[in-house]
């Protein structure tokens, strides 16, 4: 099930999510929370693979809510309440998928455009010295959906019997609460939630729990059995 923005899927503790685990390795989850996985970043030496990055004038400081484009035309590209994801300049190359990772991830809700400069809902948590902003991420071969973010999304009150709750997330004040797994290959994995939550989460699984990667941050998990 893939989610939209601003949807809340409650199964009253009565609702049961089955996914017979027939649709290849990336379609074995119960739920989609936008897409953020690795190989949504561009390939070395090709635009088009993800996420299109745009570099920007200013390193980024703690405390600080806006960058300013370098190329001030590109400004068109954004809009107000798009999640976009705010990056370090230099990246990781990761060989298993032979994509391109950056060091450093925050993802951002935009609140304010004002000529090149773009106002972000929270100020960064970190200080990064060259930085870019991704978005206008194209279709995902693994998952067949489009990359983007989403925002105000709650599932709760039921029980999922696939590989995993979810993965991939690029995921914005989305909470998952009192959710029991039932033979999972892991709980969850989560590649891009800011200012999320799982709470109540159990469950038996064959691998790792909850495995939180580069751009998951002001993320809360507690009670988790």
């Amino acid at each position: 099930v893939i989610m939209k923005d601003n949807v809340t899927v409650d199964g009253n503790n009565k609702g049961i999510f089955i996914n017979d685990r027939s649709r290849g390795k990336m379609l074995n989850w119960a739920f989609l929370f936008g897409d953020h996985a690795p190989y949504g970043f561009n390939k070395e030496g090709n635009n088009g693979a993800g996420y299109t990055f745009y570099d920007v004038n200013e390193a980024m400081k703690i405390g600080q809510n806006f960058l300013t484009l370098s190329n001030p035309s590109q400004i068109t590209e954004f809009k107000v309440n798009q999640i976009v994801m705010v990056v370090s300049a230099f990246k990781r190359k990761q060989n298993i998928l032979k994509v391109m990772l950056p060091f450093h991830i925050t993802m951002s809700k935009i609140v304010k455009i004002d000529g090149s400069k773009i106002y972000f809902e929270y100020p960064f948590d970190e200080n990064v010295d060259s930085v870019q902003i991704s978005a206008n991420g194209n279709l995902d071969n693994h998952t067949g959906i489009n990359f983007g973010g989403v925002q105000n999304v709650i599932l709760r009150n039921m029980t999922i019997d696939a590989a995993q709750i979810s993965g991939s997330e690029y995921a914005y004040k989305c909470h998952i609460d009192n959710i029991k797994l039932i033979d999972g290959v892991r709980l969850v994995g989560t590649n891009a939630m800011a200012y999320s939550s799982f709470t109540n989460i159990s469950g038996n699984f064959s691998w790792r729990g909850i495995e939180i990667k580069t751009g998951s941050h002001n993320l809360i998990v507690k009670k988790y059995f």
